[in-house]
């Protein structure tokens, strides 16, 4: 009788898995591990050294993807997988921007919640389209600028970028 009692819970919890992979390439899955690993530190609150840690992982991922793909998806699925790299790339250079400015010379020119546009930062602004504002600073120069929320909003762009892969690979 034990029998028929635990047959019907084990299929009921079979249907509440979430949804397996289901492309030509289990690497595929790593690589999605990857990146939604990076995407549940930025939830956390992952620090620079670890952010660039999870970004290596993502990229040696899309690498490994990338030589062993075996069909058009999982090629479709790196592509949009190195889309998403590129902008956490980007987002990196500017964040490693803002540290930069922070301990040096340009701490004292940088009005409160806006990033110096220059450099990696102002590469980084013209690519996305992220508005550079002429601010007055605390001596009454006016610096180009960018808003401190441009990290963040880069890091929206790439999850998006990636979901489209992540659509691919969860069909």
């Amino acid at each position: 009788m034990r029998y028929y009692t635990t047959l019907p819970i084990a299929l009921l919890l079979a249907g509440c898995s979430s949804p397996e992979p289901t492309t030509e390439s289990h690497i595929a899955g790593k690589a999605y591990r990857a990146q939604k690993e990076l995407q549940g530190a930025i939830v956390a609150g992952v620090n620079y050294p670890a952010y660039g840690a999870l970004v290596q992982q993502l990229s040696a991922e899309i690498l490994i993807l990338r030589d062993t793909a075996r069909g058009t998806n999982d090629a479709a699925i790196a592509d949009h997988y190195a889309t998403a790299l590129a902008i956490y790339m980007d987002a990196g250079r500017v964040w490693s921007q803002k540290i930069e400015d922070a301990g040096g010379q340009y701490a004292k020119i940088t009005p409160k919640g806006r990033l110096l546009s220059h450099g990696q930062t102002a590469e980084v602004s013209q690519r996305y389209g992220i508005p550079v504002i002429d601010v007055r600073n605390d001596y009454g120069s006016l610096v180009p600028t960018i808003s401190e929320d441009a990290i963040p909003q880069l890091w929206k762009r790439a999850r998006l970028a990636a979901a489209k892969g992540d659509s691919l690979l969860l069909r």
